[in-house]
């Protein structure tokens, strides 16, 4: 695998710096990538609760994840139909941060319960729910005091994946609602807390009401999360660096270009990047930027049908377009292209880029079909 220029370390390492920490959760963290069977990895550090959570009843695995390969869809909503036990002994009595995305099935006003424990009381059962009293946003209830997370759209619509974080900061007496990244609301905290329970579940809290709808990148930290964390970290797989977004378009042979890690992008090593199911001899050329929302003014991604190459997709910005390569192979869609490049030493954990390729090939009038694109943070 060939080296490139130290600008593509550079563009990494530099892109959209924080102070940030991509430490893993310490109690909870479930990727949901498995995509098949009735178990799913805790791969929180150290962890609490079972190292593999079950399957109770019938959710489903759909692909791919909101973030990563999969997510957990849990059904109908039908009483008890669905939900994944923990086997983590609830304790939200100190610092904590619960997060997650979620997605409805459908629009609806009626109460849905996403996660809980129904033996956490305070004096009400713990859980968080849509519907109801949440009214367009979402609803935590604790009972020292409640927190209502109302964002400037409406939650409760069928397909929406919304990311949600709460933070509690026992020191300081805040209770703290974010939604994508971004804080809504904050209030203060009555204590005493005293939360502890014995069955926290995903899916639901108790037999009735369960969560019409689908759960990725569930995480449960022994800390409350900075306002910088949160907004680094809330779109990214945690312990990869790595998360794809965007679809690639067919070229010759209705080939689909793939795009796959090598390596994970931490300082102080070399991270690559292949892209793959391309024809045999074709020419890629690799791209790295520091935005999937806009280049030069022009809001991302730009459909490039504008320009002769239909269901094709610019989805990041052009700061570095690498030399071509050529794939290897020798017929349609058994090519591969890779690059690698170092990773410096420094503060940069926590900066984030995107990268891509854009392939050569005749199938369309612009001469070019695109890879999916990969949002990269550096660990």
């Amino acid at each position: 695998m060939a080296k490139k220029p130290s600008l593509a370390a550079l563009l990494l390492t530099c892109a959209g710096a924080v102070p940030a920490a991509a430490q893993l959760p310490q109690t909870l963290y479930y990727r949901f990538n498995e995509g098949s069977g009735t178990t799913t990895a805790n791969f929180a550090s150290p962890g609490q609760g079972a190292s593999s959570a079950s399957f109770v009843g019938t959710p489903t695995w759909q692909t791919p994840g909101q973030v990563g390969a999969a997510h957990v869809d849990f059904g109908t909503g039908s009483a008890g139909a669905a939900n994944i036990a923990t086997g983590w002994a609830t304790d939200l009595s100190a610092d904590w941060t619960i997060e997650c995305w979620i997605r409805p099935n459908a629009s609806s006003t009626s109460v849905q319960y996403i996660y809980g424990d129904t033996t956490a009381n305070n004096p009400s059962s713990f859980r968080v729910f849509l519907g109801g009293v949440a009214g367009t946003g979402i609803f935590l209830r604790t009972g020292w005091p409640d927190l209502n997370i109302v964002p400037p759209f409406a939650m409760n619509v069928a397909g929406l994946w919304t990311h949600v974080a709460v933070t509690q900061d026992a020191t300081a007496g805040l209770l703290t609602g974010f939604i994508n990244g971004v804080q809504i609301v904050q209030v203060a905290s009555t204590g005493p807390n005293q939360l502890r329970g014995t069955n926290f579940r995903l899916g639901g809290y108790t037999g009735t009401s369960s969560w019409n709808g689908a759960i990725d990148e569930f995480r449960v930290w022994s800390v409350a999360r900075t306002p910088a964390e949160i907004a680094a970290f809330w779109n990214v797989e945690l312990g990869t660096g790595f998360a794809l977004y965007g679809a690639g378009c067919a070229g010759s042979g209705s080939f689909v270009p793939t795009l796959l890690p090598n390596g994970v992008p931490q300082r102080g090593t070399t991270f690559g990047l292949r892209a793959g199911n391309l024809n045999g001899g074709a020419l890629a050329v690799p791209i790295l930027g520091i935005s999937d929302l806009q280049w030069l003014g022009i809001a991302l991604p730009l459909d490039l049908g504008l320009l002769g190459a239909s269901g094709c997709n610019l989805w990041l910005s052009l700061e570095a377009v690498l030399s071509p390569l050529q794939a290897n192979g020798a017929g349609p869609g058994t090519g591969s292209v890779a690059l690698s490049f170092p990773i410096p030493n420094g503060p940069y954990q926590g900066a984030v880029a995107f990268a891509g390729f854009l392939i050569v090939d005749p199938v369309n009038s612009l001469g070019l079909i695109n890879s999916p694109a990969a949002r990269i943070t550096i660990q």
